[in-house]
């Protein structure tokens, strides 16, 4: 899914797009999807993982899932 945070947005006008996709995504695995869905190759693509916050469900802690970041 496509991030619209306010960094995410200030990036999209320098033409960069920021995606948030599983854990297991690898940056060629995101190249084809964009090449064959959108028709689009991207010029070069960032990845980051992001770690689950830890937080409070129902008085227990719970943790939120990890995803990985891209930034095409």
């Amino acid at each position: 899914t496509i991030l619209y945070t306010e960094k995410s947005l200030n990036l999209q006008e320098q033409g960069v797009v920021v995606i948030q996709t599983s854990p297991k995504m690898t940056k060629t695995g995101l190249k084809a999807v964009l090449k064959e869905y959108f028709g689009v190759t991207p010029k070069s693509i960032n990845s980051l993982r992001m770690d689950g916050k830890v937080k409070r469900f129902r008085g227990r802690l719970g943790q939120r899932n990890d995803y990985k970041k891209f930034y095409v």
